[in-house]
């Protein structure tokens, strides 16, 4: 696995929670057949604001020549999978994950891609958080 810092800023108005997403390792995962590829793996850190929130949801496209999915793997989600691309991706929180006020929360993010060459480069294009 390497070992990366991406920081990529999410867009967010004054009042809601805002945060950051790092790219924290890519590696090449064998099973099972279903889940066979290359991950890459996302950590998005939400920081709340001072007011309460209910929920979360965080919306990004990818590069036209990747090919990708949300990891079928990915064992600790803290997330609920409304889209799942290919044009597309939005999570949304389950209820008990959301940031404390003022505080902040790790949603961790495994994409699936077919092979090396087909992820492209790691960019999430016109990231969202609402």
């Amino acid at each position: 696995m390497t070992e990366t810092e991406h920081r990529i800023p999410l867009r967010a108005s004054f009042r809601k929670p805002t945060g950051a997403v790092i790219l924290v390792g890519e590696w090449r995962q064998h099973h099972p057949e279903a889940a066979r590829g290359w991950v890459r793996a996302y950590s998005f850190l939400l920081t709340a604001s001072a007011e309460p929130s209910k929920t979360w949801a965080i919306r990004f496209r990818l590069p036209d020549t990747t090919r990708a999915r949300i990891n079928p793997q990915q064992s600790f989600t803290r997330f609920h999978i409304v889209r799942d691309g290919p044009e597309l991706f939005e999570i949304a929180a389950r209820p008990g994950h959301l940031p404390l006020p003022g505080g902040t929360l790790a949603v961790d993010l495994q994409l699936l891609h077919p092979a090396p060459d087909l992820a492209g480069p790691p960019n999430l294009l016109d990231l969202e958080f609402t």
